[in-house]
């Protein structure tokens, strides 16, 4: 595991707990009216909180309307098992649903800067996007979600990313495969996430799959 580079202060803490309070206590929040899921995304990869700092923050998210908290695990995996247990069950003491995020096309530099995975770079010289027809690929990025669904058993809802992919169809595996089988880019990319959701459903069928609209 990693050690996260930055932890959120007690003050920082009690200021965002200010400025939620203010946003909870404001016109806005009570004459405003939200249909469906209220969806809280919170990205680790800057400044992973405390675990003891949820047990304050869940609470106000509840009482703000939320019903479940998308955690995104990029740039660092800040927490232990033990930990992740505790913020699940935290999470569900305030009816909240848990949502991991895992990246799985683009915003792939937490592995593709290391070098052992340079090869899986669409682009030799930047780590932000996976080349989807590495004959690899599939399988690394099966592991990870294996992982994180291990990580969080009573989940029903998994994220895969798939946004910003900027580097698409240029390595020459990738033009190759879709001279071959006369895909464009759309198409290249739609093949990666739909492998990557066939999997999901055949090993987790009561998961449902969300991923970003770009």
């Amino acid at each position: 595991m990693k050690k996260p580079s930055a932890v959120v202060t007690t003050n920082q803490q009690k200021e965002s707990n200010y400025v939620l309070n203010e946003f909870l206590q404001s016109d806005y929040t009570k004459n405003i009216a939200f249909e469906g899921d209220k969806i809280v995304h919170l990205d680790l990869k800057g400044a992973p909180p405390k675990v003891s700092y949820y047990g304050q923050l869940f609470p106000l998210l509840a009482k703000l309307g939320a019903t479940g908290i998308l955690i995104e695990y990029e740039d660092m995996f800040p927490y232990s098992g033990k930990d992740i247990g505790r913020i699940n069950k935290l999470a569900k003491h305030n009816n909240l649903k848990v949502i991991p995020l895992i990246q799985t096309f683009g915003h792939m530099e937490f592995l593709l800067k290391l070098s052992e995975y340079k090869e899986y770079r669409e682009v030799p010289s930047y780590p932000q996007v996976i080349c989807p027809t590495h004959e690899n690929t599939l399988r690394l990025i099966e592991s990870m979600v294996q992982q994180i669904i291990s990580a969080h058993p009573e989940i029903d809802m998994i994220h895969i990313g798939a946004d910003e992919v900027y580097y698409l169809g240029i390595c020459d595996r990738c033009t190759e495969t879709m001279i071959k089988y006369n895909l464009s880019k759309n198409l290249l990319f739609l093949e990666h996430i739909n492998n990557i959701i066939e999997f999901v459903n055949k090993r987790y069928p009561h998961l449902k799959v969300l991923m970003w609209d770009d």
